[in-house]
């Protein structure tokens, strides 16, 4: 019986230490890698004073990252409702194309997007906790004419080596 217990710590000594990159078995030719990625939540922050003039063919780029990760919170206040957002994710595929018309028509129903008019006749797009895996885009644009968004603020995190 102390045989065996022997064997199993020698064998459990031997998994740990193969996993840790310490393993050294003559009898082997594997290359041992370190599968251990260190990733750091990197958080960024736009505005909340930020004004960005959209126009039909100038659409405004709010949020450009490769890593994945997530928006704690988006918030653009304008003075015309003609506007979209876009958010394009996970290897360029198009998440939400949504004007601010047809976001307010859900907006109700939707805990994490809100698209409404305030007291002072601006229109408010809010979305919140948004995450992606690969990589991500959020996009501001007219759709008609060109104007100046009175406030554009986004806090997301990003994860990174």
């Amino acid at each position: 019986m102390v045989d065996i217990m022997t064997h199993a710590k020698e064998m459990a000594a031997a998994i740990i230490s193969k996993q840790n990159g310490t393993y050294n078995d003559n009898n082997s030719n594997d290359n041992l890698i370190d599968a251990k990625r260190t990733f750091r939540k990197k958080t960024r922050t736009i505005g909340p004073d930020t004004q960005i003039r959209v126009g039909i063919n100038n659409p405004a780029t709010i949020i450009s990252e490769t890593n994945s990760g997530g928006i704690e919170e988006f918030l653009a206040i304008s003075p015309d409702n003609h506007f979209y957002v876009t958010i394009q994710s996970n290897g360029g595929k198009t998440k939400l194309n949504q004007t601010w018309t047809q976001l307010s028509a859900i907006s109700s129903q939707a805990s994490d997007i809100g698209a409404f008019q305030d007291a002072d006749g601006n229109y408010i797009l809010n979305i919140k906790n948004y995450r992606w895996q690969e990589d991500m885009v959020v996009i501001l644009g007219s759709t008609s004419g060109s104007f100046l968004f009175n406030q554009v603020y986004a806090n997301w995190y990003v994860f990174g080596e």
